[in-house]
């Protein structure tokens, strides 16, 4: 719709009586604003065919033009300061940018690129043109088509204003998201470099503790935990490899406070049962495995460690113990004849002690 206004315009413009653009062609009695307005035409010719150039990617032809046109407009500035400066100061500004972006070098597509407010600063030069050339009103039409104009300027002024005010709101908003954008990136996960180091110190650590060299495996996990802080399987694997070198305690530790922070993993529970296991506290490691079959009632490893500790009381629990066994073996645990066997045999010997009972009544002596 623009370009179209832009052509109708641009033929208006061009049907007008042909005036020359310096003062000394005009007769004396010429009005001034008659002369700076087909200056200004001239001026507005010259720019629009230097675009037409740069659009059809003639970059030399482009910067001759606006050459050109930079020329005319600062003669307006010069002759006319008055008339129409904020328009012709614009023009000689934004021109300006242009002749020296292409004499830099910068690529014609990049000079070329336009937005909506630069064409409807275009379209009211050219309104305004019309305005200047019209002189004083000779007839009704005249007047009525000059109210017109008028009328398109003021509206395009404010379409203007408002676009200026919708841009200033659009920076606002991205500086907004920018901001926001930064806080999500520094509580995001590890970058993927960090990530990459750290699994590759813990496949040195798995290597090392097969080599027997637990206390430089556990060196490198921690490496790797500081590396990766919110990783899990970071921090379980972590927590099994000391537990597996005897340090329970610290084990305990690790994987509490991965607990602490996961809450709803059956792994890290189970895991943590069993450090507590290796700290002897019997109680806090049957809240553990109770806590882990909770959340999974399928984790074989829980189970079978509960039936232990039923067949580590005094007396031994074998009702308790053979069924945490027989859930351990349904979810996948492997078969332990020997707690298997002990389980059966302590059964039978308390169904024996159940069954027999001491004498009762008086005896009779012979």
């Amino acid at each position: 719709m623009t370009h179209r206004i832009l052509l109708a315009v641009l033929v208006v413009v061009l049907s007008l009586p042909i005036i020359g653009a310096r003062a000394d062609e005009v007769s004396s009695n010429a009005v001034p604003e008659r002369v700076a307005a087909c200056m200004l035409r001239d001026a507005y010719l010259l720019s629009s065919n230097a675009e037409g150039a740069l659009g059809a990617g003639q970059s030399s032809e482009a910067l001759t033009g606006f050459t050109n046109a930079l020329a005319q407009f600062q003669r307006i500035q010069k002759l006319y300061p008055g008339w129409q400066s904020g328009l012709v100061n614009h023009r000689v500004s934004e021109i300006d940018d242009v002749v020296r972006r292409l004499r830099a070098g910068a690529p014609g597509e990049e000079v070329a690129s336009d937005d909506r407010i630069r064409r409807l600063i275009r379209d009211m030069e050219q309104v305004r043109i019309l305005l200047a050339l019209s002189g004083e009103p000779r007839a009704a039409t005249d007047a009525e088509e000059t109210s017109i104009l008028r009328e398109r300027i003021r509206r395009m002024e404010e379409e203007n204003a408002a676009l200026q005010r919708a841009n200033r709101a659009l920076v606002d908003e991205t500086a907004r998201l920018d901001a926001r954008l930064a806080k999500r990136e520094k509580r995001s996960e590890p970058r993927p470099q960090a990530g990459l180091v750290a699994s590759v110190l813990r496949r040195e650590a798995q290597q090392l503790e097969q080599q027997q060299q637990p206390a430089t495996a556990i060196a490198l996990l921690a490496e790797a935990c500081l590396l990766m802080p919110d990783s899990t399987e970071m921090t379980l694997a972590f927590g099994l490899t000391q537990m597996r070198a005897g340090k329970f305690a610290e084990a305990r530790d690790t994987l509490l406070a991965l607990a602490d922070r996961t809450r709803t993993n059956a792994t890290v529970y189970t895991a943590l049962g069993s450090a507590y296991m290796g700290n002897n506290d019997l109680s806090s490691a049957r809240d553990a495995f109770e806590k882990a079959v909770s959340l999974n009632p399928e984790m074989g490893d829980a189970h079978y460690n509960l039936a232990m500790l039923y067949m580590e009381r005094d007396p031994p629990d074998t009702a308790n113990a053979e069924r945490e066994y027989m859930r351990a073996i349904q979810a996948g645990a492997a078969p332990d004849p020997a707690l298997s066997s002990a389980i059966r045999d302590l059964s039978i010997i308390k169904a024996l002690k159940q069954k027999k009972k001491p004498a009762s009544g008086n005896s009779v002596k012979r």
